[in-house]
């Protein structure tokens, strides 16, 4: 989702990403740039989508624009708490460092983000990052999940099956966009079946055409793209 941490960490790392391409920086550096630069500067959304009973190893792989694919794991629970990461599987070769990196947030059964750290999967070290307060890159509000009582006129293919959709969540947030802070929507098409729910993510950015913005995932259910 734009909400999910993927989309708001890139304003923050774009301009390192770029440099990498321009420059001879090592991986290593790199990463410890982005890091820093996180750290100090980044923000993390204040909530992000979680499906129903949630457990410890259930997963999704979202398929982004660019079609780098994105794995969404519950790694640990503690208490009325989720521990939750966001790493690449696969990424182009001048973000590879992205490969090396996990974007974990703790979250309670609501989705609602306690904590964020971005994890350094070489050394096990981690670096925590701010949530988003409102107005700030990543903020999410007025949350609303909407039945359709008749269903959406065609069901949603992704790799991990056919999905007919009834229900679908929209919610405001803010985002970074080519520099500047705006406040977008997002509609996300949901199957309570799916691991954190989202079949397909359409955004809308002041400035783009939606079509443009919409997100096919490699979303999952039980015995598909995702964890039993």
């Amino acid at each position: 989702m734009r909400a999910f941490i993927h989309h708001t960490i890139r304003a923050s790392i774009l301009s390192l990403l770029l440099v990498a391409t321009t420059g001879c920086i090592s991986n290593s550096l790199l990463k410890s740039m982005i890091r820093q630069n996180l750290s100090q500067n980044g923000t993390f959304p204040n909530w992000i989508g979680i499906h129903k009973n949630p457990k410890v190893g259930d997963f999704a792989e979202h398929q982004a624009l660019d079609g780098s694919v994105i794995r969404y794991e519950i790694l640990s629970q503690k208490g009325p708490y989720y521990e939750i990461s966001q790493r690449h599987v696969n990424a182009s070769r001048s973000a590879s460092v992205l490969l090396e990196l996990s974007f974990n947030l703790i979250v309670d059964k609501d989705g609602n983000v306690q904590e964020g750290y971005v994890v350094d999967l070489t050394s096990g070290e981690r670096d925590r990052i701010r949530i988003a307060g409102p107005g700030e890159n990543g903020y999410v509000s007025n949350v609303e999940v909407v039945t359709n009582r008749r269903l959406l006129p065609e069901s949603v293919v992704t790799p991990a099956g056919e999905f007919a959709i009834s229900e679908f969540r929209v919610y405001e947030y803010y985002l970074y966009q080519k520099g500047v802070l705006v406040k977008g929507t997002q509609t996300q098409l949901i199957h309570p079946d799916v691991k954190f729910q989202i079949v397909r993510l359409r955004a809308g950015i002041p400035g783009c055409h939606s079509r443009k913005n919409d997100s096919k995932f490699c979303s999952g259910r039980p015995g598909a793209k995702t964890s039993d």
